[in-house]
């Protein structure tokens, strides 16, 4: 209890695992977890990770990269073909 599909459900917002999130307008970071009513989030350049209510001043960033989510070497390379 407290995952990811229970804080999806109570707080009624679009956290994933590998979801993108800014924190307080300037801090942004990824979704690596969910523990008890709280998600774990890797801030960029940062090794640990910090919980965080998951409505207490957070943006969800729309993002092409989800966990379960499929990439096709179009979205790594780009249209070119040639990573340009």
């Amino acid at each position: 209890m407290g995952g990811m599909e229970h804080i999806r459900k109570v707080y009624n917002v679009p956290a994933r695992r590998g979801g993108r999130i800014r924190f307080e307008g300037r801090d942004t970071g990824t979704i690596v977890a969910a523990r008890n009513g709280r998600l774990r989030v890797r801030f960029d350049g940062q090794k640990c990770v910090a919980f965080l209510h998951p409505t207490w001043e957070i943006e969800y960033l729309p993002n092409a990269h989800v966990s379960g989510a499929k990439r096709t070497l179009h979205d790594v390379v780009g249209k070119s073909g040639g990573g340009e």
